[in-house]
């Protein structure tokens, strides 16, 4: 199960236990993190992928939750701080009160298709970001991250690494077939001749 599924699933409880409140979620998250806040009651706020500034923004912010596609989960009700117990912990305590199992609680929460981190080896970032900026400029672009660029049906992140000439994508869309098409556009104009290898 993907951390951003786990923040979905929690999201409900914590706003319930806080009287709503907001929820920070890392950019590569699924739309359903949203969705689900929203639904709850609270508001979500997109942040900046890395875990370095996120008990900053929690307490900035006063959030009462935030959590990252990479299991990096953070609780007001724990001094702001990260803490993957306490996550284990709340986990534990929901499915005690249900009598489903973990992957039918998560079940629901699977709307879209999603991609997993896919890696491209470039040898000018800025250039290869430049070059999917200007062919999805259609798009509802952004810059929180790298680009991510959004349309109705679909979405994707694209952002360098820190420590590597890499670019790393994230896709989510409305179905698994729209999914793996737009993953081959992208990957179609990563794959050209900038690339030096994967």
């Amino acid at each position: 199960m993907r951390g951003d599924l786990l923040v979905a699933l929690l999201a409900p409880r914590i706003l319930a236990r806080n009287g709503g409140g907001k929820i920070l979620y890392d950019l590569r998250s699924s739309r359903v993190v949203p969705d689900q806040v929203k639904r709850c009651g609270g508001e979500p706020i997109k942040i900046r992928v890395g875990h370095a500034s996120i008990e900053h923004i929690m307490r900035e912010q006063g959030a009462v939750f935030g959590g990252e596609l990479s299991y990096h989960f953070y609780f007001r009700d724990f001094f702001d701080c990260e803490s993957g117990i306490y996550a284990m912990l709340q986990t534990i305590e929901l499915l005690a009160e249900s009598s489903k199992t973990l992957a039918e609680l998560v079940g629901p929460l699977r709307t879209y298709a999603h991609s997993s981190e896919i890696n491209f080896r470039v040898v000018d970032v800025e250039a290869a970001l430049a070059m999917v900026e200007r062919h999805f400029k259609d798009g509802d672009v952004s810059y929180l991250d790298g680009l991510s660029v959004d349309y109705p049906k679909w979405r994707f992140n694209l952002r360098p690494s820190n420590t590597e000439p890499l670019l790393r994508l994230n896709v989510e869309a409305d179905n698994e077939p729209l999914l793996r098409n737009k993953i081959q556009a992208i990957s179609c104009l990563l794959n050209g001749p900038q690339r030096s290898g994967s």
